[in-house]
């Protein structure tokens, strides 16, 4: 079983269910203001959920059977809520709480996935994490589009079969790559020796906690570059909120809503596929502050074309989306995994990233871009200040010129934090 393969399976599983949910909810009578109660008893559920089961696969040394288990888990909650939202009785709310408690509290796939693609490709010199998680990118962009034409032609209760038949064929595709033997323990081609080594030291999770605070707390450099994948996530997520309803107000279809996030996936797949040569040549600190600037230019562009209610500009402009999120997300991944050189921690240090750029920069980020798009009443001024917010994170952050691994330092020297 091909690692591309599984990743594309994946990332397809997940996204018309995380695209259309709100959607779907309305139309099946659920309030808007519930449903945002829903999606921060979300947030606020994976953020202590995620870094347990990150704690778990790390402590096993193996995240293919905890994403079998999420998966599961995944299915079952899904269908469980399609039944009940079809049920002519209405559902009290209580039930939807709890089921997105469930379903939120295996909701670590991403993570554990992304743990899974390093862990595989961080011996390859050439391809790297970008060129396997592109994949993952690409099937975002294809599902977005499918499933947008499929809303349109069969409804939204297509997006529950969907989601269940896509989640069952990675459940395959999962079991196929562990007994493939593609996936020794914790997804890399660990020699015996070191495999060895890792089952005598049995690191327990207080170990893998006290070794991620070390790595926020003792360097200055990381931390600083925490705080810049945060205020990615957070200005980044002003697009994303805003764009949906702007092509609402203009008529747009939903699958125009999918074609513009296909658009903006195929703009970063140079990047992913180049991802791991130029982290090496200009390094993660280069990475990000480009991609930064990039974002700034883009929410400019946003709140200037606006003011032509042209729908086909959007589609020209979402390809700078796909190279901020690439440069970003990959420097991220590649700069932190490689920080620590002790312990086994890939499935923790995914969880950071997902945790610092989605759960609290975009999460912060979604209701407060949605409360100024409601102050102002339109989108410019919000794309004018998040332009602005960005562009003053690339100004204080610009000292920070040296980074921790040298363009020409051998990959697999980190930093020791133990």
């Amino acid at each position: 079983m091909s690692l591309n393969l599984l990743i594309f399976v994946s990332y397809l599983s997940t996204c018309v269910w995380s695209r259309y949910q709100s959607i779907v909810f309305l139309s099946y009578g659920v309030s808007a203001s519930r449903i945002g109660l829903l999606k921060s008893i979300g947030y606020l559920v994976k953020l202590f959920s995620a870094p347990a089961w990150a704690a778990l696969s790390d402590v096993k040394f193996d995240p293919v059977n905890c994403l079998i288990f999420c998966y599961v888990v995944g299915i079952l909650t899904i269908y469980t809520l399609w039944h009940l939202l079809l049920d002519d009785n209405k559902t009290p709310f209580a039930i939807l709480i709890l089921l997105r408690i469930v379903r939120s509290s295996v909701g670590a796939v991403s993570n554990l996935t992304d743990s899974l693609i390093f862990e595989t490709t961080k011996n390859d010199k050439v391809k790297g994490y970008g060129r396997s998680r592109m994949w993952g990118s690409l099937a975002w962009g294809a599902g977005s589009i499918v499933g947008g034409y499929l809303i349109d032609k069969a409804g939204l209760g297509i997006v529950f079969p969907f989601t269940i038949f896509w989640n069952g064929c990675t459940i395959l595709a999962l079991v196929c790559f562990k007994n493939c033997g593609r996936a020794s323990k914790r997804g890399t081609k660990m020699d015996n020796n070191k495999l060895e080594n890792s089952k005598n030291k049995q690191p327990g999770v207080r170990h893998i906690v006290n070794e991620i605070k070390k790595l926020l707390l003792v360097n200055d450099e990381i931390r600083a570059f925490c705080i810049c994948i945060v205020l990615n996530g957070f200005v980044m997520t002003l697009a994303d909120s805003l764009l949906p309803l702007q092509i609402e107000a203009l008529k747009g279809s939903r699958q125009f809503s999918g074609m513009t996030t296909l658009v903006s996936i195929l703009g970063g797949l140079p990047v992913f596929y180049h991802s791991k040569a130029i982290y090496l040549r200009f390094g993660p600190w280069w990475m990000i502050r480009v991609g930064s600037l990039i974002l700034s230019f883009r929410l400019l562009i946003l709140a200037t074309i606006f003011n032509l209610a042209d729908l086909n500009y959007i589609l020209v402009v979402q390809l700078l989306h796909g190279i901020t999120f690439a440069l970003v997300y990959t420097s991220s991944t590649e700069y932190l995994q490689r920080a620590v050189k002790n312990g086994n921690l890939s499935s923790s240090i995914s969880t950071l990233i997902n945790t610092l750029y989605f759960t609290v920069g975009q999460g912060v980020g979604n209701v407060f871009w949605g409360h100024l798009y409601e102050f102002f009443g339109r989108a410019n001024e919000a794309y004018v200040f998040g332009a602005l917010i960005i562009a003053v994170n690339v100004w204080l952050f610009r000292g920070s010129q040296k980074d921790v691994m040298k363009r020409k330092v051998p990959e697999e020297v980190g930093i020791d934090v133990v």
